[in-house]
């Protein structure tokens, strides 16, 4: 009797320590980095970057640091906008940068000499490849020739019943 109750409850913590291991890992925002530089290429320190939320219509405001750099982070996923603006150097606006779940998006934002009321506009931005680690967002499945997906999941699709035999090492492959 003493192990009929023992199994269920041994059972139940270890499903809990599993969903607590796997749910702890996921993180659901992503983060806007970059580095503002001069027509020279040399570091902006100082420069106003606003990082907007189209969507919501809230923003954050930063300071780049000694080295042109600026980091913002714990962003949702959606469309944003960052506006830099430094004396001496037109503003730049960069419109419609999609941030991801758990992605990094780095921006190199070149300035223009001019006066702070002109505005150089950058839009339609395309993706960026991730440098910052070897993450492939929510979306990636390995993709085999001919563009379909690789391994047991190639076949399936959600009209149809899940195919048992892939958990019990019956596929072809």
């Amino acid at each position: 009797m003493h192990n009929s109750i023992l199994r269920p409850l041994g059972s139940a913590a270890l499903l809990i320590l599993f969903a607590f291991v796997i749910g702890s890992g996921q993180e659901l925002r992503g983060k806007i980095t970059g580095r503002v530089m001069d027509p020279n290429g040399a570091a902006v320190p100082g420069a106003s970057v606003k990082v907007i939320d189209v969507a919501k219509n809230s923003t954050a405001n930063l300071t780049t640091n000694g080295d042109g750099l600026f980091d913002a982070p714990y962003l949702f996923p959606g469309k944003y906008q960052v506006l830099v603006e430094v004396a001496g150097f037109k503003k730049s606006l960069h419109d419609n940068v999609i941030v991801e779940i758990n992605q990094t998006r780095t921006l190199n934002i070149s300035l223009e000499v001019g006066g702070t009321q002109e505005t150089v506009t950058v839009t339609a931005e395309a993706a960026t490849l991730n440098q910052a680690d070897a993450n492939l967002g929510p979306n990636h499945r390995p993709k085999a020739a001919g563009g379909a997906a690789a391994g047991p999941w190639r076949s399936l699709r959600v009209d149809r019943s899940f195919p048992w035999r892939y958990l019990r090492g019956q596929h072809e492959t």
